[in-house]
């Protein structure tokens, strides 16, 4: 229900490196078994101060990362919006998360940007914003 998946996400509200959590892949078989998959490339400093918690700081280095640096975009620009949203900034988070999902539509961060929108939109008290968002992606 709508209500149960707005309850896990704003249970995990708090967690910063929610993203981080390894991926479970299937194998071939009559049985599922959890296999690491390769975390997204982000500088060790961000990745740090994302776990230490120091947001500002973690804002600042993921503005100065360059375009063409060997990392991965999208997963750094979710990480800006899960700070802003995690300092209480859940406006500038919401942007952020929208600019994800446009600027890189085909990412599998795109999804989670949605869901973290919504969860930004809960927080700040628009609660109807954040049912349209869980409601069209119970409905796709």
């Amino acid at each position: 229900s709508l209500i149960g998946v707005l309850g896990m996400w704003l249970a995990v509200d708090g967690l910063a490196m929610d993203g981080l959590v390894a991926e479970v892949a299937a194998v071939d078989g009559p049985t599922v078994d959890q296999a690491v998959v390769e975390l997204p490339r982000v500088p060790d400093e961000i990745r740090q101060q994302m776990q230490d918690r120091r947001w500002p700081q973690a804002l600042q280095t993921i503005d100065q990362v360059s375009e063409d640096a060997p990392v991965d975009h999208d997963y750094l620009r979710y990480l800006k919006g899960r700070a802003l949203h995690l300092q209480g900034e859940f406006d500038a988070a919401i942007g952020v998360f929208r600019s994800l999902e446009k600027d890189f539509p085909d990412s599998k961060w795109s999804r989670q940007a949605r869901f973290a929108g919504g969860v930004s939109m809960a927080r700040k008290g628009d609660y109807r914003a954040a049912e349209r968002v869980y409601r069209s992606e119970a409905e796709a």
